[in-house]
């Protein structure tokens, strides 16, 4: 019948989708994003093959689809993140651990032809938590040689620092080691 015609048409479309969705995610270069909310499926509904055979009583359908998809730059988009939730952000690198978990949707895909976008308006949902990333060379770098009462002057050119906590071996050396293989500098997050 035709309601188990589009039935089935829409059964396989969404495992079409999923299936190229897989492909796609399997070929995005490092550095990438492709959220699920931002991939098209595009099937030509007059172009489906239905071919059917009287002997076993069977219907085969092929369905040939294209599927489109935006990808952003995962430090990019970062970037734009922060400087939309942090008053007065200064470009310093930052992470957003959660990134894949934000809804994505786009302002009017009914208006967009796939084949030639360069711009596109589209919104992103969600709780975000934004990491600041450590230059830890540099820190290392900064406290080399430096006597330990200064420790807390040298963290104050780090502001996205939270909290620290310093352990020297043996305890009463006065100074901070002048060898950066002996500077272990572990980052922890919440």
């Amino acid at each position: 019948s035709d309601a188990q015609k589009l039935s089935t048409i829409n059964d396989l479309k969404t495992t079409l989708q999923a299936k190229l969705f897989k492909q796609a995610t399997d070929q995005i270069p490092s550095g990438f994003i492709l959220f699920r909310e931002a991939v098209f499926l595009n099937v030509d509904d007059n172009n489906i093959d239905l071919a059917s055979s009287t002997e076993d009583k069977m219907l085969s359908i092929k369905l040939k689809g294209i599927l489109y998809g935006f990808l952003f730059n995962e430090g990019k988009l970062t970037k734009e993140i922060a400087k939309d939730n942090i008053e007065g952000y200064d470009d310093s690198i930052v992470s957003v651990p959660n990134i894949r978990d934000l809804t994505f949707s786009l302002s009017c895909k009914d208006n967009i032809s796939f084949g030639d976008v360069k711009n596109i308006n589209f919104n992103l949902k969600g709780t975000v938590k934004i990491v600041w990333k450590l230059d830890e060379s540099k820190l290392i770098a900064d406290l080399l040689g430096k006597p330990k009462k200064y420790f807390n002057q040298i963290l104050l050119q780090y502001p996205n620092i939270d909290s620290v906590d310093l352990t020297i071996r043996p305890f009463w050396k006065m100074s901070l080691p002048d060898k950066a293989k002996n500077i272990k500098v572990i980052v922890k997050t919440e």
